[in-house]
């Protein structure tokens, strides 16, 4: 009779594989505003940047935003953890003298080497050009992807972004920029220097971690079938009440052992 018949009724445990789910948010490094308008002009110690494009009024002005892809405690995210969101969010107001309406935020990865501090319409740092004028070349940004719409005067933003911080952490990176443009109303919205903490932007991801986060193996010396749980020295059925629990090359947490 092996040792879990010898114990009838038992129920058998069934196994917990539900991810456990963590938000982050990660404050922005740096950002500022590009302008058609002001080609040479940086703006990245403004409170405030001014998103938005317009053919009508011949007008072009792109925010681009430097974050961290890391926990909560600030460390770079694990490739092994499984990305289920992430999220731009800018504190952004309408401009009254232009009425009311919707605004159309987009977003893209911004790809090519810059330095926020330094870029411009024309450049991406001091005496380097984007590959198009405005980070418009194809090695300058990816695609835009689909809008966040917003008909509110004062808007705390939601772009979707998660298929890029899925591909950058794909990639092992651990940083992500953004460039973004607005259609509609044109918008200010607050930046690293904004007096209001709170109102800065920040890239909210949502992961998924289930159990170690690195490989290996668990060793146990609970008996199997047709085994008793006693002691292996001894002639008598005495048992062994400190069965242990061994590992090799397994870190992480909330490793269950049934």
């Amino acid at each position: 009779m092996s040792w879990s018949s010898s114990i009838n009724p038992y129920n058998e445990l069934s196994e917990d594989v539900s991810p456990s789910y963590i938000t982050s948010n990660n404050a922005v490094l740096g950002d500022t505003a590009i302008n058609i308008s002001a080609p040479n002009n940086g703006y990245s110690t403004q409170q405030w940047l001014r998103i938005w494009s317009s053919e009508e009024f011949d007008f072009d002005s792109r925010g681009l935003f430097d974050f961290n892809i890391s926990d909560t405690s600030g460390n770079p995210l694990p490739t092994s953890f499984r990305i289920t969101s992430a999220h731009l969010e800018l504190r952004c107001n309408q401009e009254p003298s232009f009425g009311s309406g919707r605004t159309m935020f987009y977003a893209a990865s911004l790809d090519a080497p810059h330095n926020i501090s330094q870029a411009t319409w024309s450049v991406s740092s001091t005496g380097v050009n984007w590959s198009s004028p405005g980070a418009d070349g194809t090695t300058d940004r990816g695609i835009w992807e689909p809008s966040y719409i917003s008909s509110s005067t004062s808007v705390s933003t939601a772009i979707n972004v998660t298929s890029l911080v899925q591909s950058s952490l794909r990639s092992n990176m651990t940083q992500i920029s953004f460039i973004v443009s607005a259609l509609g109303i044109p918008v200010s919205c607050d930046s690293l220097e904004s007096s209001t903490a709170s109102n800065r932007p920040n890239l909210r991801i949502e992961y998924a971690a289930i159990g170690s986060t690195d490989e290996g193996s668990v060793n146990i010396t609970s008996p199997q079938d047709n085994e008793a749980l006693i002691l292996p020295d001894t002639l008598a059925l005495t048992s062994d009440t400190t069965p242990t629990i061994t590992w090799d090359e397994l870190n992480g947490s909330n490793v269950e052992v049934q």
